[in-house]
């Protein structure tokens, strides 16, 4: 019985040493730097943060214009102005544009150069025109889908 309880207390010793290295050679410590285990360097410590101010490089992508939020599809009514609106991100300038033909060509809209587009008042015959808008930023110009304007005939009080 007595061999047992030795074998055990050394199998204990050996375990605890064992564990006592790995956890030094984990955190760096243990004497002579070597991380606890012979021919094991332990890990370099990580260089000082530069000093000053850094910029990180942008790539194109960061300063690309994009389109978050298209125009709307609209449905005014005879003699009212329709409203529509566009969110971007890195747009220098807008420029919204109307087609009359189903998209075929398309005119830019004197003055509307802004992330928002207010019609004059539109008549029947405006209706099935659409509108988009051109954006612009630093590297580039995106396009954004054509909303369809809808006017319905005003109803009179009988």
């Amino acid at each position: 019985m007595n061999t047992t309880r030795t074998a055990s207390r050394a199998w204990r010793a050996s375990a605890a040493l064992l564990l006592t290295n790995l956890l030094l050679a984990a955190c760096g410590g243990g004497g002579g730097g070597s991380g606890g285990f012979p021919g094991l360097a332990a890990a370099p410590a990580p260089a000082p943060a530069p000093q000053g101010t850094q910029t990180p490089a942008t790539t194109q992508d960061e300063t690309t214009p994009a389109i978050t939020t298209q125009p709307s599809d609209t449905t005014i009514g005879q003699g009212v102005a329709a409203a529509l609106k566009v969110q971007t991100v890195h747009a220098t300038a807008y420029q919204w544009q109307r087609s009359a033909d189903g998209g075929a060509s398309w005119t830019d809209v004197p003055g509307a150069n802004g992330d928002r587009f207010i019609t004059g008042a539109n008549q029947l015959a405006d209706s099935g025109h659409q509108l988009r808008v051109r954006v612009t930023g630093n590297n580039g110009s995106v396009t954004s889908r054509a909303a369809t304007l809808t006017v319905r005939r005003a109803t009179t009080a009988a």
